[in-house]
């Protein structure tokens, strides 16, 4: 027996047991809130079962959501049937119970939890929470490792049935239906869930087998290489452990009992080909299948797997594709492994490794018609850092004890004598272990081409934090600016970039400090920088450390440059006149933990121009400047909308703008006063010929105000068009205050003028991760009108009177054409030329104009 070490902890007292770990959150509060809502819609109508698991597929299920839909597919049998879900499980429960009444009686037992087999049950699961990597961490909890070996021993006594594989598949329904607080009859409900699993969903042996080679004809098919390294690693220096293949040993060893008793049947030929089934490598596929997955993925990714289970009702093809899934994952791992051990160790132990997100689009993408060669690529765990041997794998060589004798060697490094041998190996080739170096070397070459003084603005920028402690999650940089001899400063709170690597996040903050160069600072002004996290084994708000330093030197210059600074712990004083740069000198520092941030003369703001339309492949990388700025185009008007309220139907464009209150959206409208000339053939588009010597026009422009605090500014946005063009006062004014306050302090000082006609443009912004189809409603923001005349710009916006678009495609057809109207098939063809040939002069205007300001075009 090794149960009492592995389910008593050291401090709890005999007959106590231990709390059940919490399985870690893998949704967020708002998800669970929406699938506790599907539940109830699914309990109150099961009809609609297969409509949410069709919407569902590929996602993982909430808790509340699991239990209801894996309940669901236990217990109904008829997908439209008329029972509720309360009255199948009672029916269930009273049939389940009556039989292990019956079964208790014939074997004469006192408790059903105390089967024959308790004993060997017992040993299989105490083994198999310690040595399965999704289990081990409840190997220490007495609660869960008494409810396997007691649902166990009553699905034993129920039906006589036991397998090693039970418990695997038993740990899933106990995560599922973990209960706060422990019942006597949940054992029986866990038990019966089992039962039910096994009678409806689990596979029998022989389709173990036949889903094995399937999946191997599969990944012969799409990775043949891979697949005949396969082959080759299985059958090089082949070590055979019995506990891995359960069924293909079972069959061998009833080989060779009928070939010692003699039986006849059993020829030579039947027996060698046992034994190349046992050096195939589709056994292991057959121990992840016969185990659920249970036994080689960590716990989030068997939930997932799990729950695709359930939600396409134990579809084989569900688990075939998995399993090819996470051959193709594993593909760099297997390549390099060079015999049957090492493929061993790849398949058994690498798996639990990879990424529960790189499965989930990895399988999704093979759902979807995807090709395969694709799939590796989707593998983000790097196998630097999975490097064993593992604590359950390694073992003492030695014990040390009072008297013991250890033998150390030294030797100086500077005394020792240069070795005459050159080093053998590529040593270039050899990888660091760090995915960032720990510290940022100066370079000189960008040295700063001016400095600032304490009268003149500069810019903060923060970039990164590298190396967070273990024990942090997420993370934002607070600070400010101390002994400035001014105190409406801006507080500085920056947050991370979320796709920025977790323990070195990186930053896009930039603070303009005295933009208006009114202030003189003092010399001795400071800038305190503090790291705050959330505690990943408290939930609570922590300090990880600060740093202090300062802005001016004793000249009173701008210590320009970038600035990586060592954190340390605890706060500075709060009395800022006594306060210095080495406040803090005095803790020791943060391991490796530190802040890059940079100090820089002020640059004056840049615009470019945006123009909404389709996103158009980038020709250049992706700087900094080409996702701050952007421009995009918007093909002429649909030809249905009248004249004087142009409509547009291209596709909406994916912006990355600065997350920044005052980034807007500069819309400008231009025209080309031109002429359509028809094709005389009919079959092509005609010519288009410029009235004003090939230059646009610009008609209007106005700015859009694209984020509220953190978020997106969603919503249609009625904004008034201006004349002219956008000063750079004006777009001084907007990158400082609120949109609607610059807009109505330059009317109000005429510097910027109305359209005539009360002229509006109406823009839909939304938040980028949501498709098309899939945004919520946008409520329709007219802040941006004049207040004075809002009721004129909503009384223009609500008239339609006037002459068609489809007029200017018309008057160049001939009167023959002109009398059918837009009904006719030689106006929808000539339509569609027409709107080919005004986009393609167009767009080749508008590069023109760009070029010939020095942007480049679009």
């Amino acid at each position: 027996m090794r149960r009492s070490s592995a389910c008593r902890s050291s401090n709890t007292e005999p007959g106590v047991q231990c709390a059940s770990p919490t399985p870690p959150p893998l949704h967020c509060v708002e998800s669970e809130v929406l699938g506790g809502a599907i539940s109830m819609v699914l309990t109150s109508d099961p009809g609609r079962m297969q409509e949410v698991c069709k919407r569902l597929g590929g996602r993982m299920l909430t808790v509340s959501l699991r239990r209801s839909v894996w309940l669901e597919k236990l217990l109904r049998l008829q997908p439209f049937s008329s029972d509720s879900t309360w009255s199948l499980e009672r029916r269930e429960r009273e049939r389940f119970g009556r039989a292990v009444e019956r079964r208790v009686a014939t074997l004469k037992l006192r408790s059903a939890t105390h089967s024959p087999v308790s004993g060997l049950i017992e040993n299989a699961v105490v083994e198999a929470y310690e040595q399965t990597p999704c289990m081990q961490a409840f190997a220490t909890s007495e609660r869960m490792i008494s409810e396997s070996c007691k649902a166990l021993n009553i699905l034993y006594v129920h039906s006589g049935v036991y397998q090693p594989c039970l418990v695997h598949w038993l740990f899933p329904l106990q995560i599922a239906f973990q209960q706060t607080a422990t019942k006597a009859e949940h054992c029986y409900e866990l038990s019966m869930y089992l039962h039910l699993l096994t009678q409806r969903l689990f596979p029998s042996a022989e389709e173990v087998l036949a889903m094995g080679e399937s999946v191997m004809r599969r990944l012969q098919e799409h990775d043949p290489n891979l697949h005949t390294h396969l082959q080759h690693c299985a059958s090089t220096n082949t070590l055979l452990d019995p506990k891995d293949y359960a069924i293909e040993c079972l069959a061998r060893e009833r080989e060779k009992v009928l070939e010692a008793l003699g039986i006849t049947g059993t020829s030579d030929g039947h027996l060698a080909a046992t034994r190349k089934l046992l050096e195939n490598p589709a056994v292991f596929l057959r121990k992840w299948i016969g185990e659920g997955l249970v036994g080689v993925l960590d716990l989030p990714a068997v939930l997932l797997v799990w729950d695709q289970l359930f939600m396409q009702d134990g579809s084989r093809r569900v688990m075939e594709d998995f399993c090819l899934t996470l051959l193709l994952l594993l593909r760099k791992d297997l390549l390099s492994a060079c015999d049957y051990p090492g493929m061993r160790e790849v398949l058994l132990v690498h798996a639990s490794h990879l990424l529960t997100a790189d499965i989930q689009r990895a399988w999704i993408h093979l759902q979807q018609g995807g090709v395969a060669d694709d799939i590796p690529g989707f593998n983000r765990s790097d196998t630097r850092f999975l490097c064993g041997p593992f604590p359950q794998e390694s073992a003492l060589h030695g014990l040390l004890q009072l008297g013991s004798e250890i033998q150390v060697a030294v030797f100086d490094p500077s005394k020792e004598a240069p070795s005459l041998e050159k080093t053998v190996g590529n040593l270039s080739s050899e990888e660091s272990s760090f995915l960032y170096p720990p510290w940022t070397a100066h370079n000189p070459s960008l040295s700063v081409p001016h400095q600032s003084t304490v009268q003149q603005p500069f810019d903060l920028y923060i970039d990164s934090v590298h190396y967070i402690p273990d024990n942090a999650t997420i993370i934002k940089v607070i600070g400010r600016f101390l002994r400035s001899a001014f105190e409406d400063l801006p507080d500085i709170v920056a947050l991370p970039d979320l796709s920025s690597p977790a323990r070195s996040p990186q930053f896009h903050f930039h603070l303009t400090v005295n933009p208006s160069s009114q202030m003189t600072f003092d010399p001795n002004m400071l800038l305190l920088l503090q790291v705050q996290t959330v505690c990943v084994d408290t939930g609570e708000l922590r300090l990880i450390g600060s740093c202090i330093m300062r802005v001016f030197d004793d000249e009173g210059r701008l210590t320009a440059g970038g600035h990586q600074c060592p954190l340390r712990p605890g706060v500075p004083l709060k009395e800022e006149a006594l306060l210095t740069e080495s406040a803090l000198q005095h803790q020791p520092a943060v391991p490796s933990t530190t802040v890059l941030f940079r100090l820089l003369p002020h640059t004056p703001v840049a615009y470019t121009e945006c123009i909404r339309g389709p996103e158009k492949a980038p020709s250049r990388s992706r700087t900094l400047q080409g996702w701050g700025g952007r421009r995009v185009s918007s093909p002429p008007a649909m030809t249905s909308a009248v004249q004087r309220h142009s409509l547009w139907t291209d596709q909406s464009s994916v912006l990355h703008p600065y997350l920044d209150p005052h980034t807007v959206l500069l819309v400008r409208l231009f025209a080309l006063d031109a002429v359509y000339r028809p094709d005389p053939s009919g079959q092509g588009c005609g010519t288009v010929s410029a009235q004003t010597r090939g230059r646009l026009s610009q008609l209007a422009w106005t700015v859009i105000p694209l984020f509220e605090g953190p978020y997106a500014s969603s919503g249609t946005h009625y904004a008034p068009l201006f004349q002219g063009s956008p000063g750079k006062g004006f777009l001084g004014s907007v990158s400082s205050c609120p949109v609607e306050e610059a807009t109505a302090g330059h009317l109000k000082s005429r510097t910027v003028k109305l359209l005539k006609g009360t002229a509006s443009v109406a823009v839909q912004v939304w938040d980028g991760h949501y498709l098309d189809d899939e945004r919520p409603d946008l409520p329709v923001l007219d802040s941006l009108l004049p207040v004075d005349k809002k009721k004129k710009f909503l009384k223009t916006q609500s008239s339609r009177s006037g002459p068609e678009m489809s007029q200017l495609v018309l008057q160049s057809l001939s009167r023959k054409i002109r009398r059918k109207g837009r009904g006719g098939a030689e106006y929808q063809r000539e339509e569609s030329f027409y709107e080919e040939a005004m986009g393609c002069s167009f767009c080749s205007l508008m590069d023109t104009s760009l070029m010939d300001a020095g942007c480049g075009p679009l």
